[in-house]
């Protein structure tokens, strides 16, 4: 049986992701990133005993994430498109909120923004509060 070219082509499957979307630094920066939550994650690559797993509990801190968050921040504020920091700071306010304590209470062993990172999450404590 013959099949026809133009059937073939309906079943062909591109896959796109953030990373096609970004440049080298940008996917450079998404890189560090997700290494300083690996460090959380492992504590910085020290021994410690837990009774909970951070690498579970760490959700929307993937690669792929940071990548679309980066893509986000991007073309919201384009002319901030070459400043890492600033990038690094937004990306931060979004996904630090979302900690769970637990990770917060290990931060100040493993991240070097461990002062940063905890001002961030108290900031959304103190939000929190002030809805009430």
């Amino acid at each position: 049986m013959k099949v026809e070219t133009p059937l073939l082509n309906r079943f062909e499957k591109q896959i796109v992701s953030f990373k096609d979307l970004l440049n080298e630094k940008q996917i450079n920066l998404a890189t560090s990133i997700m290494n300083s939550f690996d460090k959380i994650r492992s504590f910085n690559g020290k021994e410690k005993s837990l009774v909970f797993n951070l690498p579970n509990l760490m959700i929307n801190c993937n690669i792929d994430e940071i990548e679309g968050l980066i893509y986000k921040i991007c073309n919201k504020y384009p002319d901030k498109r070459d400043d890492n920091k600033f990038i690094e700071n937004e990306i931060f306010k979004i996904l630090v909120p979302l900690f769970y304590q637990d990770i917060i209470a290990s931060i100040n062993y493993s991240a070097q923004r461990a002062k940063a990172i905890i001002d961030i999450y108290n900031q959304k404590e103190i939000n929190n509060f002030s809805k009430f």
